[in-house]
């Protein structure tokens, strides 16, 4: 089971993963409800067939982007004017089998993409943003940890939906890092995960 896909999120003109937020609900859509499109997953990194991009403001955050994946071309509806467009062909390398055989594999070009899209989320509470992630403590399931980013940011939204606060984590996830070897970290994390996958996936948000 591989890990999940992380969401991006633009802060102050630099790329971020949306790492945790304690509000999902804010930042949830139900674009079937809304928009009348339906997204089908069609891979294991994304489970909920739909990825996006936000733009993290001090009046809101917005999501600017959105990759979806339906199960016909007629399925895709415009959202907020913008019609998809096809995502460009990527191609991914890796050894096929025991024979080392190497293949060229296709990545993503089954989603569609949606541009310039701009709504306001309206989200409330707090958010990690995560960048220049350290590989050695990645897991191969569920949601990537916090401590595993170099750079790490919380911002908390107030109830207006405006950003009320900055805080810099990053020395708190190096001394994270340091605390465990990576080797360490995987053993215990993997232990806790497959013990119980939904007390594991809520913890992933205890921040």
């Amino acid at each position: 089971m591989p890990a999940e896909f992380n969401d991006r999120i633009i802060f102050q003109g630099k790329e971020y993963e949306l790492v945790a937020f304690d509000e999902p609900e804010f930042l949830t859509i139900d674009w079937q409800k809304r928009y009348g499109v339906r997204p089908i997953p069609v891979d294991s990194v994304c489970g909920e067939g739909w990825w996006c991009v936000f733009k993290a403001e001090k009046e809101g955050i917005f999501l600017t982007d959105l990759y979806i994946h339906c199960q016909h071309d007629g399925d895709y509806k415009p959202i907020e004017g913008s019609w998809p467009q096809p995502v460009p062909y990527d191609k991914e390398r890796f050894f096929a089998d025991s024979k080392g055989l190497l293949l060229e594999v296709p990545t993503y070009q089954s989603y569609r993409h949606y541009p310039n899209l701009n709504i306001k989320t309206y989200y409330r509470g707090k958010v990690l943003l995560g960048r220049d992630f350290d590989g050695r403590y990645s897991v191969s399931f569920g949601y990537q940890k916090a401590l595993a980013y170099r750079d790490l940011l919380e911002l908390t939204y107030n109830m207006e939906g405006k950003l009320a606060e900055i805080k810099d984590l990053s020395a708190w996830s190096a001394k994270k890092r340091a605390e465990k070897t990576p080797e360490e970290f995987c053993e215990e994390e993997s232990r806790k995960f497959f013990k119980s996958r939904t007390r594991w996936n809520k913890e992933q948000f205890d921040f």
